[in-house]
């Protein structure tokens, strides 16, 4: 493939653009890139932006992550005479006359791919392999949730090896001596994504030079600064699930709006209502005219179908999360749909299957042995097990909200989900095993996500 002299990358995802300037730039090859600020330019590729590429003298546009459905961008970018390589994962329903590079069109080990691995894949037929890009499709891969079989699976467990080879990366990540795939998802991705939520604090493109710098002194503080940001991102997201909590009713889809809401931060306020409470949750804010807002689900219920027949400003999304935007004359009406069709939904229950564990069996040897089945994620859960001689000797509860028990067997367990707060002695636990490390000391501990 020839490559134009000056390329111009138009960006959603932050680890897709990363992969591919730093792929540009091995190749010597003059480039410049752009993640679009989701307040003011809205999502992927424009009108605005392919007007702006001309402006600036590129000849072409290389689009990562977005672009599949960028219908009038592509034609008005080919009436500028402006090439487009659109490299993307998102569904389309319909051919583009453009060079594409889409998981849809490749062998079917590399189906279900993230904007970041189908990147790493142009860019290994470019300049072969790549510690950082490799890095780099790790974390977007994990950050995605996608799931962790065939390429998937190879691009989290070479990244995870390689994860020193990204000084941005492992300053984000605790210190401890293996980082698995949860570390990367508590770690990484909130505080990459945090850079693009909080619209008056940050702009997404400074992380591509984090993460391609290679001067510790220079990342180090950086670090410090998206950490800084992150903990602000934390306690505005806390505030607003506490508001919007108080707003929740007995609707079977929970629906809260507020016109005081940060637009970059009610997808995570979505998700943590619809965990709290077991039911699809929509949160909005006001943004002019129109109510915006995102969804989030639970097992067996498709959010993206459920609004297929909806008349909206816009949407997108998948089965498990949704972005929409309503007008507001029209937001009544919207919801009174929401509810009515609700009315006629039944949600199937998933049982998770769960294994029977003794205490005597939760050792550190036995873990370590069991973290050989790395990385686990979308599609290749943690498997939960079910606990039921433990013998407790200390209960704690931290903040107010979290219970965290000590047993006479030699291990802890910590319970994240408040609505469990009062149940200081157990019959049973359910929860994932793993391995804590603090100051060099390693103890078993179990996430809990069920008890009685």
């Amino acid at each position: 493939m020839e490559i134009a002299s000056k390329s111009y990358l138009s960006i959603y995802g932050i680890c897709a653009t990363t992969i591919m300037k730093n792929t540009l730039d091995h190749l010597q090859i003059a480039n410049g890139y752009y993640i679009p600020d989701r307040f003011k330019d809205g999502y992927g590729l424009s009108l605005k932006i392919v007007e702006q590429v001309k402006e600036k003298g590129y000849d072409l546009i290389i689009t990562v992550d977005n672009g599949i459905k960028a219908y009038d961008a592509l034609e008005h970018a080919k009436d500028l005479g402006i090439e487009v390589i659109v490299t993307d994962h998102h569904i389309y329903d319909q051919p583009i006359d453009n060079i594409v590079v889409h998981p849809d069109l490749m062998d079917e080990g590399f189906k279900g791919l993230c904007g970041a691995g189908v990147a790493l894949q142009l860019a290994r037929k470019l300049i072969g392999e790549n510690d950082v890009n490799d890095v780099l499709a790790m974390v977007a891969t994990i950050g995605d949730i996608m799931e962790l079989f065939n390429e998937n699976r190879t691009i989290v467990r070479k990244g995870l090896q390689k994860v020193n080879s990204c000084l941005g990366i492992k300053a984000l990540l605790p210190a401890k001596g293996t980082i698995n795939a949860q570390d990367i998802a508590f770690n990484v991705v909130p505080k990459l994504n945090s850079i693009a939520r909080l619209d008056d604090e940050s702009n997404a493109n400074v992380l591509v030079k984090y993460l391609l710098c290679q001067d510790i002194v220079t990342v180090n503080n950086v670090a410090k600064q998206i950490e800084a940001i992150n903990n602000k991102r934390k306690n505005i997201s806390q505030k607003m699930a506490n508001d919007a909590m108080s707003k929740v009713n007995g609707d079977p889809f929970i629906v809260v709006e507020d016109d005081d809401f940060s637009e970059g931060i009610v997808g995570l306020v979505a998700g943590k209502i619809a965990k709290e409470y077991n039911k699809p949750c929509l949160v909005l804010t006001a943004v002019d005219d129109l109510y915006k807002g995102s969804g989030r689900s639970i097992k067996g219920f498709d959010m993206h179908a459920f609004f297929k027949d909806f008349e909206l400003a816009s949407f997108g999304g998948h089965a498990q999360a949704v972005g929409l935007a309503v007008k507001k004359a029209e937001f009544p009406a919207f919801k009174a749909k929401i509810q009515a069709k609700m009315a006629n939904v039944k949600i199937s229950d998933t049982l998770e299957e769960v294994i029977n564990l003794n205490s005597e069996q939760i050792t550190l040897d036995n873990l370590m042995a069991f973290d050989k089945l790395e990385p686990f994620g979308q599609g290749f859960k943690k498997p939960l097990f079910y606990i039921d001689d433990h013998k407790i000797t200390r209960v704690d509860l931290l903040k107010d909200k979290y219970l965290k028990f000590n047993f006479q067997q030699g291990y802890e367990a910590i319970c994240f989900n408040s609505r469990y707060k009062t149940i200081k002695k157990p019959n049973y636990l359910v929860g994932n095993l793993e391995i804590n490390e603090f100051r060099s000391q390693k103890n078993c501990c179990l996430q809990i996500v069920d008890m009685e």
